[in-house]
């Protein structure tokens, strides 16, 4: 895999609870791209935009 890192602002969110079910608002570009990947796999859009936003948080660089 490439080292690549994602920089993004930092700040405080509460963290969800253990029975919480959050819901996001994304782009309707983003939302595309996930169908297109949900289009070519067997696994739900909640599950591949969970696997996604996991993978992507190991690469996080937050500019504090």
């Amino acid at each position: 895999m490439s080292g690549y890192e994602i920089h993004i602002p930092g700040r405080d969110l509460a963290p969800a609870k253990p029975n919480d079910r959050p819901v996001i608002r994304v782009s309707a570009e983003a939302y595309n791209a996930l169908v297109e990947i949900g289009n070519e796999s067997f696994l739900s859009i909640k599950d591949i935009a969970s696997l996604l936003i996991l993978e992507a948080s190991k690469h996080v660089v937050y500019d504090r």
